[in-house]
């Protein structure tokens, strides 16, 4: 039965409109929160085109994307032109590494805690990074350490310091 026939079905039994209207309410806020959730999980790949400099162009929207285990990210892979990478050193040991390209949808489960670091294949080197936070995570002294032996660009290098930061706080 749809929301609104429950609300119509409600109305005729003298039910009330005050309880059928509060009942509606109730249910729209719950899925206004679920679309809201599903949409803290969707990472697009923008290409800011009225950027000052490469720097700013490529980025993943939102950069920073905090999970509890067993939750998806999707991804939208912007026109096809970006990639997404598993940044080695910065992945929990074991889990299934990620390398998307040529899709414009793609759907990635983290099951594991830990942190996850991601970098444009082409784009990286302009600072193209984003940190998936899965659990209840802290970055450490040594993943920011580890992060001077990434064989990245000093752009990500310092994406990646900057989201490690932000996970420690």
């Amino acid at each position: 039965m749809t929301l609104p026939r429950l609300v119509s079905r409600l109305r005729s039994r003298r039910f009330g409109y005050a309880l059928a209207g509060g009942l509606y309410l109730v249910a729209s806020g719950a899925l206004g929160f679920a679309l809201a959730q599903q949409a803290l999980r969707t990472v697009d790949q923008i290409t800011d085109f009225s950027a000052s400099a490469a720097s700013g162009m490529f980025r993943f929207a939102p950069d920073l994307v905090r999970i509890a285990p067993g939750e998806t990210v999707t991804f939208l892979n912007s026109r096809g032109s970006h990639t997404v990478k598993t940044q080695r050193g910065l992945w929990p040991e074991g889990a299934p590494k990620v390398d998307i390209a040529g899709r414009l949808r793609a759907e990635v489960p983290f099951d594991q805690p830990g942190l996850y670091g991601l970098i444009c294949g082409r784009h990286g080197k302009y600072g193209m990074v984003m940190l998936v936070a899965v659990g209840d995570v802290d970055a450490t002294a040594d993943d920011l350490a580890e992060v001077d032996s990434f064989r990245v660009s000093a752009l990500a290098k310092a994406g990646f310091r900057r989201l490690l930061s932000a996970v420690a706080e």
